[in-house]
């Protein structure tokens, strides 16, 4: 989402299936903007983004309707699965 700086691809089945999670769903960084809250919250091409605010992510559009919803100064709160390893990343909207 541009707010953030980052765009997103729906996760596909196959790559949930690869990354050991074959029920997930989720969304793809496929771009992160340098100097955007994603990049400097530490957020990486080819994260995937499973979890909002402890809420699962349906798709790349319900990510963005999530992090839409929420108020400026927010915290947002990612649940990330980065290669081998799951981690959480947190910043404040803007």
């Amino acid at each position: 989402t541009q707010g953030l700086g980052l765009d997103l691809a729906t996760l596909p089945p196959e790559r949930a299936r690869e990354l050991g999670l074959p029920n997930a769903t989720g969304a793809v960084v496929t771009k992160v903007t340098e100097g955007g809250e994603a990049d400097e919250a530490g957020v990486e091409m080819n994260d995937v983004i499973l979890r909002v605010n402890d809420a699962p992510i349906p798709n790349a559009e319900g990510f963005k309707k999530m992090i839409d919803a929420l108020a400026k100064g927010q915290v947002v709160r990612l649940f990330i699965r980065r290669g081998e390893g799951s981690m959480f990343i947190a910043f404040r909207k803007r």
